[in-house]
């Protein structure tokens, strides 16, 4: 998906453009079955030729074309032609959550509303109760969509920038192998939100240094900005996702110097190392070989990069308490996969195929439970029949075992949506709340607590049900929480879908503090989606998380007697 990205976006603006300016209604379902097919293919489109693009089923010629242009030359003229005939400001506003094409046309057309600025003040002043299908619910809904749109105005999630800043630096190192490149800041610390791409170059002399800038003004994959540009940083964005780009040039001797004093966040670097020093101030007067050496000429355990936040690091690396944290590679099974039995794109026998070409021990599916309707969710019949085919696949593959899961809804009142003798069926159960997020803190805490105290439950899943960038997640007690699972030994998820990613890192430690087993799951939707604990592995680790507190790490015969001593 990451790879298709571009072509993704590009499609997705046509799509709201064409119907803001109503457009023949064949032409825009041509771009929407297109744009469904780009969101669950593992296919690199950008790799294909045009015979092999119109050989797709739902691919017309011109579809094709257009795929063809935006691989070749970043851009697409008829979505550039389409923002020609748009303000700017309107096409700003089509990004507004839960405010469509049509009702946009419409604030045009007779508020002459053209900006989301003038949208804010038309809501503030209550002109959109004026408008059919505009009442007062739907105008502070709004206010509070234009002010989370603004808070993260050019940011960017940390799967999306490290895809591109790969890309990047790949692209650096063909022309200049023998310098020391990596990446930066926000993102070295894989932080969930990432504002720019910054990437640290040590060159080997001034002549290296000259053609490296050279090369950067001219790089097709970015647009300088010279107003900011300075000379040990030339700045920029990247060209398709208007990314903001930092790139810090420095000698080669100074490389892990830099490295150092971009990768740690402000409060990490100004944190007391003793009664005289920061560990800014330290670094500033040294020249380290690499970061290893660093830490320990100060005696310290060296400080992996998601932990430079600015919280205990320096006195935990003082007393050698850093932790060994969490690795992808000691993920042992999968928990947590949809398949063609809900709305997954693969079938169960192709998601267990694929955990097991990855080298995993076992997969736990957990399909839609009967409530998440729009998702296809489970009738009794499905369960019976996924059930045996469960039983089956697992004879052909043993040792490999694939166990039986649900995926089943928090229903307001707390309850799952099974009756017990449904749940038992079971070897785990996963609740999430999918559905009824216009809660208040203790509304939504109590209805996790009571879903949590059902003796079914095994696993929480993503505590909040934030979508990054796109909303934010109900408020909830997380102390309040993370205690009742500790009580009734629930172990909690860190969903590893980068548009996701909750539990929230920041409260892994208290977890972990806690006793609570985290489950470190990708929610995959597609083969390609378990590939996402990379980023729940990521995530964890920010929280401090080792092998020992991840219930993914466990080997297959754990998880069974884990599951049968857990069985009610």
């Amino acid at each position: 998906m990451l790879k298709n990205i571009s072509i993704y976006d590009s499609f997705s603006d046509i799509i709201k453009l064409m119907e803001l300016h109503k457009f023949n209604i064949f032409k825009i379902n041509s771009y929407k079955n297109a744009l469904r097919f780009i969101k669950k293919t593992d296919l690199d489109l950008t790799t294909l030729s045009i015979e092999e693009l119109m050989n797709i089923k739902g691919f017309g010629k011109s579809i094709a074309f257009n795929i063809k242009e935006i691989s070749e030359t970043g851009k697409l003229e008829i979505l550039e032609e389409l923002k020609k005939g748009t303000p700017i400001g309107v096409v700003e506003m089509l990004k507004i959550n839960g405010l469509g094409p049509q009702k946009i046309k419409m604030l045009w057309d007779q508020l002459k509303i053209d900006s989301i600025d003038k949208l804010f003040n038309a809501c503030k002043t209550k002109k959109l109760s004026k408008i059919k299908g505009f009442g007062e619910k739907t105008q502070e809904l709004i206010i509070k969509e234009i002010e989370f749109l603004k808070q993260h105005k050019n940011t960017f999630l940390y799967s999306i920038a490290s895809f591109f800043a790969n890309i990047l630096i790949e692209n650096i190192k063909k022309d200049f192998s023998d310098i020391l490149i990596s990446m930066t800041g926000d993102l070295r610390r894989k932080n969930e939100i990432i504002n720019e791409i910054e990437i640290l170059v040590g060159f080997n002399n001034k002549i290296e240094r000259d053609k490296i800038i050279n090369y950067l003004d001219y790089n097709e994959l970015l647009i300088k900005n010279s107003e900011q540009d300075s000379p040990n940083i030339w700045k920029g964005f990247l060209f398709h996702k208007n990314i903001e780009v930092s790139i810090y040039i420095h000698d080669k001797k100074e490389f892990y110097k830099y490295l150092i004093l971009t990768t740690g966040s402000k409060q990490h670097l100004d944190l007391e190392f003793d009664n005289k020093n920061t560990l800014r101030k330290l670094i500033n007067n040294q020249l380290p070989i690499n970061e290893n050496q660093f830490y320990e000429s100060n005696n310290l355990t060296f400080i992996p990069q998601e932990l430079r936040e600015g919280s205990n690091e320096i006195k935990l690396a003082q007393k050698n308490l850093i932790p060994k944290l969490i690795e992808v590679a000691d993920i042992k099974g999968i928990i947590h996969c949809h398949t063609k039995y809900s709305d997954g794109t693969n079938s169960l026998l192709e998601m267990t195929e694929y955990c097991m070409k990855k080298g995993f021990k076992y997969l736990g599916v957990t399909d839609h439970s009967k409530t998440a309707v729009y998702a296809g969710g489970m009738t009794l019949d499905k369960i019976e029949h996924q059930h045996k085919e469960i039983d089956k696949i697992n004879k052909i593959f043993k040792p490999f075992k694939v166990f039986k899961g649900l995926e089943s809804d928090i229903l307001k009142d707390g309850s799952l949506d099974y009756d017990d003798e449904i749940l038992q069926k079971f070897d785990f159960i996963i609740g999430s709340i999918h559905s009824g997020f216009k809660m208040t803190k203790d509304e939504a805490t109590q209805r996790l607590i009571k879903a949590i105290q059902n003796p079914f439950l095994t696993i929480l899943g993503h505590p909040t049900g934030r979508l990054l960038l796109k909303r934010n997640g109900y408020p909830i007690d997380h102390k309040a929480i993370i205690d009742e699972c500790a009580k009734n030994k629930v172990i909690i998820e860190i969903n590893s879908n980068p548009n996701r990613l909750d539990l929230d890192w920041r409260w892994i430690n208290y977890a972990i503090n806690k006793k609570i087993l985290l489950s470190i799951n990708p929610d995959a939707h597609s083969i390609i989606g378990v590939d996402d604990i990379q980023y729940g592995v990521a995530i964890a680790r920010k929280g401090g998380a080792t092998k020992d507190n991840i219930f993914t790490t466990f080997d297959l015969q754990q998880i069974e007697e884990f599951f049968i001593k857990e069985d009610r």
